[in-house]
């Protein structure tokens, strides 16, 4: 739904407006009519159309849309969230910041190219804009995903269906204990070494600050870093 209000905000351009609003009317013969070609009244009507979808109380008998639900901390709704994601010193958030910042990119420079094929009905830039409209549609799920899984982060403090380090057991015996901390001390290494080669991806990070955790555990120290 938030590709729509996206679109409603936007420059409204006849192609995109026709590729994100098609899943959702199901009138055929008013879909048929609205995607004979560009023109006013026909631009017109996807604007209703879409405006349908983000109302309260959208007219059944012509739009059917079931409207995600995405619990957050920071109480924003699709319809209030910000257009840049807010940096943060927080290292995990800092790599779901980098992981929303290529689609988002993407999804603009494509948006910047639509405008400039302009409204034209000629069948080479319909089909050219159909194309970059869906591959916008596809980004903009992708970015959604990535503002969900930041929201989830700071309500529960983890990532989603992250696994974390083994459970473990700080052995008594000091040989074991010696065995354990060296194991950590290769965890905290490989997912350093994968963070930073994937800085956008939070998964790695937070391995790598699990297993530093576990470190302190065995050894009551902090994890000295080395180059």
């Amino acid at each position: 739904m938030r590709t729509v209000q996206n679109w409603l905000k936007s420059s409204r351009n006849y192609h995109a407006g026709v590729v994100i609003i098609q899943p959702y009317c199901t009138d055929k013969k008013l879909w048929q009519w609205i995607t004979a070609g560009n023109t006013p009244d026909r631009l017109k009507k996807l604007v209703e159309l879409a405006e349908q979808l983000v109302s309260e109380k959208p007219k059944a008998t012509v739009i059917q849309v079931a409207i995600p639900q995405i619990k957050s901390t920071t109480d924003r709704s699709l319809t209030q969230r910000v257009t840049e994601m807010p940096l943060s010193d927080d290292p995990i958030l800092t790599a779901i910041q980098l992981e929303w910042k290529a689609p988002y990119t993407r999804m603009k420079y494509l948006q910047q190219k639509l405008d400039d094929w302009g409204e034209s009905n000629r069948p080479e830039a319909v089909a050219v804009c159909k194309t970059i409209c869906k591959e916008i549609v596809e980004l903009d799920a992708e970015i959604n995903a990535v503002w969900a899984k930041r929201d989830y982060y700071l309500e529960h403090g983890k990532l989603p269906d992250q696994t974390a380090p083994d459970e473990f057991v700080v052995p008594t015996d000091p040989k074991e204990l010696a065995k354990v901390i060296e194991a950590t001390k290769k965890g905290i290494r490989r997912n350093r070494l994968k963070a930073k080669n994937e800085p956008d991806n939070p998964a790695h990070v937070e391995r790598y600050l699990l297993y530093k955790q576990r470190y302190k555990l065995l050894t009551g120290d902090e994890y000295s870093e080395k180059n």
